[in-house]
């Protein structure tokens, strides 16, 4: 997280906060029957806000590395299933969407040089610090 609060740092003097980087997050709620999508520089904290004002369990489904306006791109692309503001009904055409993100960010990742190699430790870690933002523009 201190490298995201220094590339926010450095994008908020140029660009504004609709450009700082941090994270789009998909949470599952009611055992699966709701996903909310959203933004955030702090996930800790945003999930217990979260969890304290739902009723139901929250589980954290994925991360990307984004900033606001990649969450608007995902809110427009997935505005068919939703229920309320940031809340989704998950069916197969949103799961996809997050699914064609995880093969985006696998090939990018794959496609480096000096990739770190399918059981490295560290793999996951890499594939989820590539930013959406190539494959949103892509789709858009």
């Amino acid at each position: 997280m201190a490298e995201i609060q220094k590339l926010n740092d450095l994008m908020s003097e140029k660009q504004g906060r609709r450009h700082a980087i941090g994270l789009v997050y998909v949470l599952e709620a009611d055992e699966g029957r709701v996903i909310k999508v959203g933004f955030t520089t702090d996930l800790a904290a945003r999930i217990r806000n979260i969890r304290s004002s739902h009723p139901y369990y929250i589980d954290l489904f994925a991360t990307y590395v984004g900033t606001l306006e990649d969450e608007k791109k995902i809110h427009e692309r997935l505005r068919p299933h939703r229920l309320v503001r940031e809340w989704y009904h998950p069916n197969e055409a949103v799961y996809d969407l997050f699914e064609d993100i995880y093969e985006y960010q696998f090939a990018t990742l794959t496609s480096q040089p000096d990739a770190p190699s399918l059981t490295d430790d560290g793999f996951e870690g890499a594939l989820q610090d590539i930013p959406i933002a190539g494959f949103l523009n892509k789709i858009a």
